[in-house]
């Protein structure tokens, strides 16, 4: 906003009018000036909205900054007129002279109208103009007679053919007649067609003014968006209203049978995640089972990358004879022969997906391959460097791979029994870690996205583990592909983990930690079980437009309705 004004445009624009005699530039200058004040009053809103927030001090990426920017002036319009879509416009006889066209309509021609009669406000006459002295511009009769006669002329100049209408018949206290105007044209044998006879009474019959059905519609359309009272419009209408009002709230049900249908008491931890990232989208894929529109394949999909990542990891530990072994008693011989095993293992597996993606280039294949390959190198040396040679985890083991595991979530009378697959679970004597495999970026934010459903992953897993091994777990984290080394922020742990003496190597900036990862305490301080159970409620019925993360990629953008506003009111709604 100090930038704006610092750059002095409103005044170099008012200079600009001042100095300007050109109608067209003057209406340009006029336009500029007005989406200067529309951008100056948006930047205003949002810095109140912000004040209100209380966030006035924080600080935004210049590059996310001018994208917000661009995105709310695509959807900010200047309202200058209302023009029709047939390509009709409409001037005052004032604007007349921005006319650009062959066939020029101008009504109301009546006597009284044009040229109107004037007259002074109050006691004041005539005569009294004439003891000012002799001054340009005085509204004397003879001076706004004068200047309605070059309104007048102008319109000759302006269009190959002019039609002009008037109304005839009676009003309460005067008849309506033509212009003295359109009186002297017909006197001198201007007007080369004229029909004293038409009348508008008769070509309305006493209905309404409109033309036909498709233009009734238009114009009451456009009444009732505008939120007019109007007298018995069409059904047709009214529905369509009450349709895009609904559609507005972003609200969507199922009906009760089909609740009934969707009610079960076993529900994937996945589910409840997805559910919580965005409902719409998840009605669409799990309820309704719309499939993604299918496209020509150019890339290896993200399911299909997944999968082959956890095969081969799970297939490479026990190739190696990894599994239930302490990380210590692995020998340097057997460390340093991993490597060629793994890569051995990921060429056969990336083989067969080959054989299953004929559409993709051969090209194409062979750099995602190597790309792969690159991050497996670094995977391996960060799994080293973790674990097998890292002492203070010597007497850790990795005790199971891609396990199955259920939790009973119990609340009053109501139970949900949880169901997921954990990738990778160590253990020694006093703890566990639980870890799950991310072929992506992965970031894990404990106060937000815990409580709002969005990360219920690693939790529900320290619970399901917790009960089975009667240890408390260490921590809980996910293992980038993108990112192996990092630990600090893509996971929880307890606070006697955290920091320089860290047996995981998480560093003291990590913010996902707790004194204890004990089921009861974790799920009392989150309120998990007060969400995982609202959750599961709303995959029955509710399926709303309101993400909490709005995909950018979504396929199914085509049908959905998502706007800012309720990204926002979903966000708000979850403490986002």
């Amino acid at each position: 906003i100090a930038l704006l004004k610092s750059l002095e445009l409103e005044q170099h624009w008012r200079a600009r009018m001042q100095e300007e005699d050109e109608t067209q530039e003057l209406k340009k200058i006029s336009i500029e000036t007005q989406a200067l004040e529309r951008i100056t009053h948006l930047l205003e809103e949002q810095a109140n909205v912000l004040q209100e927030r209380k966030l006035e001090d924080i600080m935004l990426h210049r590059y996310i900054y001018r994208r917000w920017l661009e995105e709310t002036a695509k959807n900010t319009s200047l309202y200058l007129e209302r023009g029709s879509r047939f390509g009709l416009s409409l001037y005052s006889l004032r604007e007349a002279a921005l006319f650009q066209g062959t066939h020029l309509y101008v009504i109301g021609m009546n006597e009284g109208v044009f040229p109107r009669s004037s007259q002074l406000a109050g006691y004041f006459q005539e005569k009294d103009l004439y003891e000012l002295g002799s001054r340009p511009g005085l509204p004397t009769k003879s001076y706004t007679r004068d200047k309605q006669d070059g309104y007048f002329r102008q319109l000759f100049y302006l269009a190959e053919t002019l039609t002009f209408s008037f109304i005839t018949g009676l009003d309460k206290n005067n008849p309506l007649l033509a212009s003295p105007y359109l009186a002297e044209m017909k006197r001198a044998q201007l007007l080369t067609h004229h029909n004293s006879e038409y009348r508008l009474s008769k070509m309305l019959d006493g209905k309404a003014v409109y033309f036909s059905d498709a233009d009734y519609l238009e114009k009451t359309a456009y009444h009732l968006g505008r939120g007019f009272s109007l007298v018995s419009p069409p059904t047709k209408l009214v529905e369509m209203k009450e349709r895009l009002e609904r559609l507005k709230t972003g609200e969507e049900t199922v009906p009760h049978e089909i609740t009934e249908e969707l009610a079960t008491n076993t529900i994937a931890i996945t589910a409840l995640e997805s559910y919580a990232s965005c409902s719409f989208r998840y009605g669409m894929e799990r309820i309704l089972r719309v499939h993604e529109p299918e496209m020509i394949e150019t890339d290896v999909s993200p399911l299909a990358l997944g999968s082959l990542l956890h095969s081969l990891i799970e297939t490479f530990y026990k190739k190696i004879n990894a599994v239930r072994r302490p990380f210590s008693d692995l020998s340097e011989q057997e460390k340093d022969a991993a490597l060629p095993v793994l890569l051995d293992l990921f060429a056969k597996k990336w083989g067969e997906l080959e054989k299953s993606v004929p559409m993709i280039s051969r090209f194409d294949l062979q750099l995602k391959k190597e790309q792969l390959e690159k991050q497996l190198r670094r995977w391996w040396a960060a799994e080293r460097k973790l674990f097998w040679d890292n002492e203070k985890l010597g007497n850790m083991e990795i005790w199971k791979q891609e396990e199955p595991v259920t939790y009973l979530l119990t609340e009053d009378d109501q139970s949900i029994l949880l169901t997921g697959k954990i990738d990778r679970i160590d253990r020694d004597e006093n703890g566990f870690v639980v870890y799950d495999y991310k072929s992506g970026q992965e970031r894990f934010k404990l106060e937000k996205e815990m409580k709002n459903g969005l990360k219920l992953q690693l939790p529900i897993y320290l619970a399901s583990i917790e009960s089975l091994l009667d240890k408390e777990g260490y921590g809980a984290s996910y293992i980038s592909l993108k990112e192996p080394q990092q630990r600090t922020n893509n996971g929880m742990w307890i606070e006697s983990e955290i920091g320089k003496g860290s047996r995981f190597n998480v560093s003291s900036y990590c913010k996902n930690s707790a004194e204890t990862l004990e089921t009861e305490k974790l799920f009392q301080t989150y309120e998990l079980k007060k969400t995982i159970i609202a959750l599961s409620k709303g995959m029955r019925r509710e399926f709303p437009v309101k993400p909490q993360v709005c995909f950018q990629f979504c396929p199914y953008q085509a049908v959905c309705r998502v706007t800012d506003d309720l990204k926002q009111e979903g966000e708000m709604a979850n403490g986002l």
